[in-house]
C-alpha cells in the first residue's frame, strides 16, 4: 500500500516437405514449454501490443499514475495501458485505425484539462505514394476516447509536434510529410492545422521542408518569442546527402520562413528531442542516428543555428528521450536501440557534454521509449515499446541512470531446448537454453539464465556460439556434485558436453563423436556401473547419402569423459528416447518411439529394450502407440512405485495439423527380460492439449504390460 497520496505523474503454413528434424525439435520445444508452464518460471509483466512503434506518456484516467499509450503499425490503431497501484500497466482500450501508424503524441487539445491523442499515419507502404492521415482522438479523462477524427495533412505523415504557432492561446499541430506530389519529389512537406481550442482543426496548409523528412520539434530556437520548428531529414533514398535539420522560423501567424539547413549530420537523424544541454538557457536538440550507433547533439547559440558533436549509444538507436535521469539535476539523453535490444542513458555532465552510456536490457526489438515515476517512489521509470517481440515493457528506475531489468518471457529467435538445473549451487533453480537458429540473432548458442528464487531470472548470460545447438540433457557426468551438460549439435555429427564449475559458468566444451543430426539425449546408468551413460537419437541425413535414425550409446567413465560410441540399430525410424530401469535389476533400459512416416495415417510405434550390461540389449518389444508418435517420458505416473512411460502424439500432418494426444503407458507388471509375450491393451485415453489446429483426432493407443495375455480394447 502507498503510505502517500499519488502526485501528478513525472513525464520526461497445403502439405509442405517439411525437414524430420525440424518437426521432431518444435515437438519436443512444445513439452518443454508445457512442462515449464506447470510452474511459472517467468511471473511476465510484458503487455503484448502487436506491432509497437512509438508510445506517449501522459495520466489518461485523471487517477495520478502515470499511463502509456502506445502506436501500432499492424493492423494500425492505438493501446492504451493505465498504470496500476502495484506499478504496472494493464491494457484499457484499443483504438483501430488504419495500417502504418508510426507516431502518438499526448496533450490536451480542446482545454478541458483531459489528455487527447494525436497519430500520424504513414499509410501501409512508404515507397508507393498513398494517403495516409493524422489523426485526432479526444479523450473522456476516464481512459475511454472519442470516435477518432482525421485529419488532411499531406502525404503519408510520419509525426507530428504541437505548439501555438498562431499565437491564439488554442494549439495547432505540425506534421511532416514526404510530399503531395508522389514518391519522387524535390522537398517533403510541413503541414500546420490550426487549433481552435475545441479538439477541431482549421484546413492544413503546407509549407516545403527538406528531403525525406521523419520527425519534426517544435520550440523558440531563435528566441524572437515565435514557436519554431526543427526538421529532420534523411535524404535516404537520394544521392546529394546524408541529411540534414531543417529550420522553420515560426512568424507567429501560423506561418512560418523558408527552411534553412542548419547544420548537416554525417549521418542522418531520424529523430530528435529538445533540451538545454550546457545550462546556457539557449535550447538544444538531441537526435539519433540510426546507422551510426550514436547521438548526435546540437547545442543552440539562441539564433537557430547550432553546433555539433556525437555521443555513441547502442545499436540502432530508435527514439529519443530528454530528461534528468539520475537524479543529479542535470539532462541525460535516453535512447531505445533497436539492434542491441538495450535502453541507453547517456548521462549529462552539464557542459553539453556525456558521460559512457548505461545499458539496460530491453526485451527485443526496442522502438518507443517514454519515462514517468509509475511506482510512486520518486524515481523515473522506464516504458519501452518492442517491436519485435510485440510487448510494452516497463523498467522500474534506479535513480542512477540504471534500470531494472523486469521478469519476462525469453524472447529470441530459434530457442531449440531448454533445462533447469542448480548450476551455482545458491539452492535455486537456473536455467539453460539451446538455440539452433540459422537465422539470428542469435546465430546458434546457449544462454544461461540465473534463478533468483523466486520464480524468475537473472539478465541472459550467452556462451559457445560456435555452433547451431539442439537438444540438452543435464546430469553429473564427473561425479563432482556439481551439474554438468550435454547438448547436440545440429550441424555436426557430434554432441558436446560442458562441466559445470560451480559457479554458473562452464567448463572448456569437450565434443563427442555420434550420429548425424543428434536430435534427442537421454542420460542414465545403462551397464549398472554407477556412472552416467548416453542415449542420443541421430535423426540420420537424405543428403548427400541417406543415412537412417539410429542411437549412439556413450558409456561414462565417472570423469567427464565416455568410451567411444556404440551404435545401436534395434529401431528404425527412431525419434526419441528413455533410460530407466524396468526390471529392477540395476541397469538402465531403453524405451523409444519411432514413426515411419510423419505424413500417413500410420500408428507409430513404442520400443522397449531390457540392458543386456555392456551397452548390449535384449532384442526388445514394439507396442502400437498412435499415429505420429514422438516424445517419451519415463517417470511413476501413478505413485505405485513402477516407472511409467509417457508418450505425445503430435497428430498426423495432413493439410491441417490434427490436434495432438498425450499417451500413458501403465505397466501392471513389471517387463521381464525374457519369455512371455507382451501385448496392448487400451486402457485409458487422455486427450491432449496439443496447441494445433482442430481436425481430427488421432485417439492414441495406450497399453497395460500383461504376461502372457494377448488383447486390447478401445480406449475411451
Amino acid at each position: 500500500m502507498r503510505s502517500r497520496p499519488r502526485r501528478a505523474p513525472r513525464t520526461g503454413l497445403a502439405r509442405a516437405r517439411i525437414p524430420r528434424r525440424l518437426l521432431i525439435m518444435a515437438s519436443l520445444a512444445a513439452l518443454t514449454v508445457g512442462h515449464l508452464a506447470a510452474r511459472p518460471a517467468f511471473p511476465d509483466p510484458a503487455l503484448p501490443v502487436p506491432s509497437a512503434s512509438h508510445l506517449a506518456i501522459a495520466d489518461f484516467n485523471g487517477d495520478g499514475i502515470p499511463d502509456a499509450a502506445v502506436s501500432t503499425y499492424a493492423p494500425g490503431g492505438v493501446v492504451v495501458a493505465l498504470g496500476q497501484e502495484d506499478g504496472t500497466l494493464a491494457t484499457a482500450t484499443s483504438i483501430p485505425l488504419e495500417p502504418g501508424v508510426l507516431f502518438v503524441a499526448a496533450a490536451d487539445l480542446n482545454r478541458d484539462s483531459r489528455q487527447d491523442l494525436v497519430l500520424a499515419n504513414v499509410a501501409n507502404d512508404p515507397f508507393q505514394p498513398g494517403d495516409g492521415a493524422t489523426w485526432v482522438i479526444l479523450g473522456r479523462g476516464d481512459g475511454s476516447f472519442l470516435p477518432a477524427t482525421r485529419l488532411t495533412t499531406g502525404v503519408r505523415p510520419k509525426a507530428v509536434a504541437m505548439g501555438d504557432f498562431d499565437e491564439d492561446g488554442n494549439p495547432d499541430l505540425a506534421s511532416i510529410s514526404t510530399c503531395s506530389a508522389g514518391v519522387d519529389c524535390p522537398s517533403g512537406e510541413v503541414w500546420i492545422s490550426p487549433g481552435y481550442g475545441d479538439g477541431t482543426f482549421g484546413p492544413a496548409t503546407g509549407t516545403p521542408a527538406g528531403r525525406e523528412p521523419v520527425y519534426l520539434v517544435s520550440g523558440d530556437f531563435n528566441e524572437d518569442g515565435h514557436v519554431d520548428l526543427m526538421v529532420a531529414n534523411t535524404r535516404a533514398f537520394y544521392p546529394e546527402g546524408p541529411g540534414d535539420l531543417s529550420f522553420l522560423a515560426g512568424r507567429g501567424d501560423g506561418t512560418f520562413a523558408p527552411e534553412q539547413d542548419v547544420t548537416e549530420a554525417v549521418v542522418a537523424p531520424h529523430a530528435l528531442a529538445v533540451g538545454d544541454f550546457n545550462a546556457d538557457g539557449h535550447l538544444d536538440i538531441a537526435g539519433i542516428r540510426h546507422t551510426g550507433h550514436s547521438v548526435s547533439i546540437y547545442i543552440g547559440r539562441g539564433d537557430g543555428t547550432f553546433a555539433w558533436n556525437f555521443f555513441p549509444t547502442g545499436q540502432d538507436p530508435t527514439d529519443v528521450v530528454v530528461g534528468d535521469f539520475n537524479a543529479d539535476g542535470l539532462q541525460d539523453v535516453a535512447t531505445s536501440n533497436n539492434q542491441s535490444d538495450d535502453l541507453a542513458v547517456l548521462p549529462g555532465r552539464g557542459d553539453g557534454s556525456f558521460g559512457e552510456a548505461l545499458r539496460t536490457d530491453a526485451a527485443n526489438g526496442p522502438s518507443g521509449l517514454g519515462f514517468a515515476d509509475f511506482d510512486g517512489d520518486d524515481r523515473m521509470d522506464a516504458v519501452v515499446a518492442n517491436e519485435v517481440s510485440e510487448t510494452v515493457l516497463l523498467l522500474p528506475g534506479h535513480s542512477d541512470g540504471t534500470f531494472g531489468t523486469p521478469t519476462r518471457p525469453l524472447d529470441r529467435f530459434g530457442s531449440a531446448d531448454s533445462a533447469l538445473a542448480d548450476f551455482d549451487r545458491d539452492g535455486h533453480q537456473d536455467l539453460l537454453v539451446s538455440y539452433g537458429s540459422q537465422l539470428g540473432p542469435p546465430m546458434g548458442r546457449m544462454s544461461f539464465l540465473r534463478g533468483l528464487g523466486d520464480g524468475s531470472f537473472g539478465p541472459e548470460i550467452p556462451f559457445a556460439a560456435e555452433t547451431l545447438r539442439g537438444p540438452l540433457r543435464v546430469a553429473d557426468f564427473d561425479e563432482d556434485g556439481i551439474p554438468d551438460f550435454a547438448v547436440g549439435n545440429l550441424d555436426t555429427s557430434e554432441i558436446s558436453i560442458f562441466l559445470g564449475l560451480g559457479d554458473g559458468s562452464f567448463g572448456q566444451e569437450r565434443r563427442v563423436s555420434v550420429g548425424p543430426s543428434p536430435g534427442h539425449i537421454a542420460a542414465g546408468d545403462l551397464n549398472g556401473d554407477g556412472h552416467v551413460d548416453l542415449a542420443v537419437v541421430n535423426q540420420g541425413a537424405n543428403y548427400p547419402v541417406r543415412l537412417p535414425a539410429d542411437i549412439s550409446l556413450l558409456l561414462g567413465r565417472g570423469d567427464g569423459t565416455f568410451a567411444l560410441e556404440v551404435r545401436f540399430s534395434g529401431v528404425s525410424d527412431v525419434i526419441n528416447t528413455a533410460i530407466a530401469d524396468f526390471n529392477g535389476d540395476g541397469m538402465g533400459d531403453l524405451a523409444a518411439t519411432s514413426e515411419s512416416d510423419l505424413w500417413d495415417s500410420v500408428p507409430g510405434e513404442l520400443n522397449v529394450f531390457l540392458s543386456l550390461g555392456g551397452g548390449a540389449f535384449d532384442a526388445g518389444r514394439v507396442m502400437t502407440a498412435g499415429k505420429a508418435v514422438f516424445g517419451v517420458v519415463a517417470t511413476d505416473v501413478n505413485s505405485d512405485g513402477r516407472t511409467d512411460l509417457v508418450v505425445n502424439n503430435r497428430g498426423v500432418i495432413q493439410r491441417e495439423w490434427e490436434s495432438g494426444d498425450l499417451a500413458l503407458f501403465w505397466p501392471r507388471r513389471r517387463l521381464v527380460r525374457s519369455g512371455q509375450p507382451d501385448r496392448d491393451r487400451r486402457i485409458s485415453h487422455l486427450p491432449g492439449a496439443g496447441g494445433c489446429r482442430p481436425g481430427r483426432t488421432d485417439r492414441s493407443r495406450l497399453v497395460q504390460f500383461r504376461r502372457g495375455r494377448l488383447g486390447s480394447v478401445r480406449g475411451r
